[in-house]
């Protein structure tokens, strides 16, 4: 009889271990979703919503921005390439220049010579992009043009 009372005993004090446990989880989510909530308050009062226009960046300052951009990318990229964590072994099996990924890791421009010509005569001014993107050269439209007549 005594290992019944004592088994009642561990079942009555589970059960009330089981409610506790209960109880807390709902008073941890409720706490959350205040948090959250007070949270979302804050980021409203925060944000304040700007109706005037952005200033929009020069060329300058777009190109200065960039090359900083591309610096500092490709300075993390260089780091995390170096590090003990990174497969290089796989990385290295899937190029098809490794010995070209090795140089820029120590520090090698990440582009050659011929690269940056070609990137300018294709995309800098007068390049084949320009051109198509900003003078349109359809065939179509030209249909519809006709040529000026000059009264006689």
């Amino acid at each position: 009889m005594e290992v019944d009372y004592c088994c009642e005993k561990e079942q009555a004090l589970q059960k009330l271990r089981d409610k506790e446990r209960e109880r807390v989880t709902v008073m941890a989510d409720c706490l959350l979703l205040s948090l959250t909530q007070l949270n979302n308050m804050r980021l409203r009062a925060a944000v304040r919503w700007n109706t005037e226009p952005r200033r929009l960046l020069t060329e300058e300052e777009f190109q200065r921005e960039a090359e900083e951009e591309t610096r500092k990318a490709l300075e993390d990229l260089r780091k995390n390439c170096s590090s003990p964590e990174f497969r290089s072994w796989r990385t290295v099996a899937r190029l098809q220049s490794p010995k070209r990924f090795a140089d820029f890791v120590e520090g090698s421009p990440h582009l050659v010579s011929n690269e940056v010509s070609v990137h300018a005569q294709e995309y800098g001014f007068g390049g084949s992009f320009f051109e198509e993107e900003f003078f349109d050269t359809d065939d179509e439209e030209d249909d519809d043009m006709k040529p000026l007549k000059i009264p006689e």
